[in-house]
Order: C-alpha cells, then sequence, then structure tokens
C-alpha cells in the first residue's frame, strides 16, 4: 500500500503541476498585447481624430485611419476571447490531468490493496492444508485407536469366554 513517502511525493508533484499551470497560463498572457498600450493607443486615437476634425483635406486619410483602428480594435476583441479560450483550455487540460493522476492513484492503490488480499489468501490456504494435514493425521490416529480398541474387546471377549469354559468344566 502507499506509504507516507509516496503521499508527500505526490502532494509535491501537483504544486508542481499547479506551477506549471500557472507558468503556461503567464506564457499564454505574455502573447496578448499589453492593455496599458493598448489604452495609449485609444488615447492617442481619440487625440489625433480630434485634432483632425475640421480638417476637410485629410477626411480620406481620416477614413482609412478609422478603418485601420477599427479592424485593430476588433483584433484586440478577439485576442482577449482567444486569450481567455486558451486560459479555459489550460485549465480544462490541467484539471483533466488532476483526475487522470488521481485515477492511478486510486488504481494503484486498488493493485496494493489486491496483492495484499492475494496474500492474505495464501496464507489461509496454507493454514487450511496445515489444518487438513493435521486432521488428516488425527483421522489415522482415530482409526488406530479404534482398532486397538477393537483388538481389546474381542481378547476381553476371549477372556471371558475362557473363564466360563473353565467354570463349565
Amino acid at each position: 500500500m502507499a506509504d507516507n513517502g509516496n503521499g508527500e511525493e505526490d502532494a509535491r508533484l501537483d504544486i508542481e503541476s499547479m506551477e506549471d499551470k500557472n507558468a503556461q497560463i503567464k506564457e499564454i498572457e505574455k502573447l496578448a498585447f499589453d492593455p496599458d498600450q493598448y489604452e495609449d493607443i485609444q488615447r492617442d486615437f481619440a487625440e489625433f481624430i480630434n485634432s483632425i476634425v475640421d480638417m476637410n483635406n485629410l477626411k480620406k486619410f481620416k477614413q482609412e485611419y478609422q478603418g485601420i483602428y477599427k479592424a485593430l480594435a476588433a483584433s484586440h476583441k478577439l485576442e482577449k476571447q482567444y486569450i481567455d479560450e486558451c486560459r479555459i483550455a489550460i485549465s480544462k487540460i490541467w484539471d483533466t490531468a488532476q483526475q487522470v493522476k488521481q485515477g492511478i492513484r486510486a488504481a494503484a492503490a486498488e493493485v496494493d490493496k489486491i496483492e495484499d488480499l492475494k496474500h492474505r489468501v495464501e496464507e489461509e490456504q496454507t493454514k487450511v492444508q496445515t489444518l487438513k494435514e493435521a486432521s488428516e493425521d488425527k483421522q489415522k490416529v482415530i482409526a488406530e485407536l479404534r482398532g486397538e480398541i477393537a483388538a481389546l474387546e474381542r481378547k476381553a471377549q476371549e477372556h471371558h469366554e475362557l473363564e466360563e469354559d473353565i467354570k463349565l468344566k
């Protein structure tokens, strides 16, 4: 069966596993666009658009710039969604991994129990065999004693018959 050393080892591995999970989530978050940078871009965009509002000669540029900014905003929104989905996926993967580990531990514990029960069955079979042999030996002794009793009864009967024969003569 599992001993305390294995339990401590399992706990250490679980902690390391959680640290790995957190490290992977941080790696995914590093791929994301920095939220502070995005706020700076939003502020710069608003300032720039406000500064060129009245300039008719930059109308086409303003429309292009707004289109690019909308694409950036949509890209940023999708990126956040994908990062969130990645976090959820990583969590599900790690949760499933933990369940698998628990299943493996439970299976190992069951294997240990089965081995223990097999050992106990072998011990009991040995005891039964020993008791069976002892019983057979005792049956032989009983049979021998019954034979001796029968022989003694015959001798007693013969002796008794001799005395009656003597009296009759």
